[in-house]
């Protein structure tokens, strides 16, 4: 804020006029189409409709001509000539009925000096990377956000791997900061972070690889008293064999999967580890004590296998306590990216998992960000790419103008 004028309750935004790229008025009413979704804010003038006009928007023209059930509609006043909508996220506007008005449309969006770049000989993965890019900063405003239609919030696992795709896009290190100080909130700690376990975990990880990204001590000392008290509360959520579960209430997520959640679960074993060896990092760069994080991460890997690796099977389970013995690939991969398997290990999950095509595949574009990253680390880059096009590729080929929150390629 650099004038006192400026109201701190207003975060600031820039706009741009957006034109349809098609207009079609038919018995039901008139439809405007974008061409791609985008976060704008509505203006209509010269209206012509006593009894006020309804405003319909839609990802698609099917949802957007569905007066009744279309996720989100505007009003204007009976007799109003002129209305203004706050900024909503759409492609498609349907405006039903024979009334006459003029519309404009203006995005509102974040200034961000895009740094990184990328172009190469394969155009299905140039215009990956540029819807990608587009949903990406579509969704980078106060804060990192996920889902700019519905949810509108920061959720703690989405923003952990936006941190990294900054890195690649705009290397900003304000919305990261924001972000972060965002989702920690007020001591005490109530709940986990977005009530959900593993989002607790990856906040803790995400100071660690701030300061990788930044270099900034001062921000990782300002917000390290609140990295302790997150540790101390995730400590206090151990079972009898010092592993972390869900309490009464907290969700346990991991990924929308069909996925064994009884008791602990492997994949939130190996987060606790990475989030205490991230706290011990926080308290070395802050000249404290981190001896203990250690010590409890130790103690958690020493214990890993014998409860969650199934030599028969040749991979993690999900969970113990169930009896079931279910592999899902989600453990596996955590393994792999976060140095939990030892080499032999390492082959056997390739083979029983990466490779097993009996083992559900991802749906998420969340958890296939984890998926490629173990790619790339086993050097598997062309089985990466084939995923690349494959997954996101499908997406574009079903005429996606933005990444979906899922998406089952069979």
């Amino acid at each position: 804020y650099m004038s006192p004028d400026d109201d701190p309750e207003q975060f600031k935004f820039e706009y741009k006029p957006v034109e349809p790229v098609a207009v079609t008025r038919d018995a039901a009413g008139v439809l405007y189409d974008f061409g791609r979704e985008t976060f704008a804010r509505l203006e209509l003038d010269g209206i012509t409709a006593p009894e006020g006009l309804t405003v319909c928007y839609g990802e698609s023209e099917a949802e957007a001509r569905d007066v009744s059930d279309c996720y989100i509609r505007d009003w204007t006043l009976a007799g109003a000539q002129s209305a203004s909508f706050p900024p909503r996220a759409f492609r498609y506007i349907f405006v039903p009925g024979n009334a006459e008005f003029s519309l404009r449309a203006e995005w509102e969006y974040l200034p961000l000096e895009e740094r990184g770049k990328f172009d190469c000989a394969d155009g299905e993965l140039n215009d990956i990377w540029r819807v990608a890019a587009y949903t990406f900063h579509l969704n980078s405003r106060e804060f990192f956000l996920d889902g700019i239609k519905r949810d509108r919030w920061i959720w703690s696992g989405d923003a952990y791997q936006s941190y990294f795709v900054n890195r690649c896009l705009y290397m900003d290190r304000e919305i990261t900061q924001r972000t972060i100080w965002a989702l920690r909130g007020k001591d005490p700690i109530e709940q986990h972070i977005n009530t959900i376990l593993d989002y607790s975990l990856y906040w803790v990880m995400s100071v660690s690889d701030y300061y990788d990204t930044f270099g900034d001590v001062a921000f990782v000392r300002a917000v390290w008293p609140r990295v302790r008290s997150m540790m101390d509360y995730c400590r206090g959520c151990v079972n009898e064999q010092g592993f972390i579960v869900g309490r009464e209430q907290d969700w346990v997520f991991v990924d929308w999967a069909d996925m064994d959640k009884v008791g602990a679960l492997s994949a939130e074993q190996m987060l606790y580890i990475k989030a205490l060896e991230a706290a011990a990092r926080c308290a070395q760069l802050c000249g404290c004590a981190g001896d203990e994080y250690l010590r409890t991460a130790q103690d958690v890997r020493a214990k890993l296998d014998e409860y969650f690796f199934d030599e028969e099977k040749g991979c993690y389970i999900d969970s113990y306590e169930s009896g079931r013995r279910n592999v899902t690939r989600h453990a596996n991969i955590f393994a792999l990216l976060y140095d939990i398997a030892d080499s032999r290990k390492v082959e056997s999950i390739v083979r029983n998992v990466l490779d097993n095509e009996a083992v559900p595949p991802i749906t998420t574009p969340y958890f296939k960000f984890f998926e490629l990253w173990a790619e790339c680390k086993l050097g598997r880059v062309r089985q990466a790419l084939d995923s690349v096009r494959a997954y996101w590729g499908g997406m574009l080929k079903l005429g996606a103008t933005t990444i979906w929150e899922e998406f089952d390629p069979r």
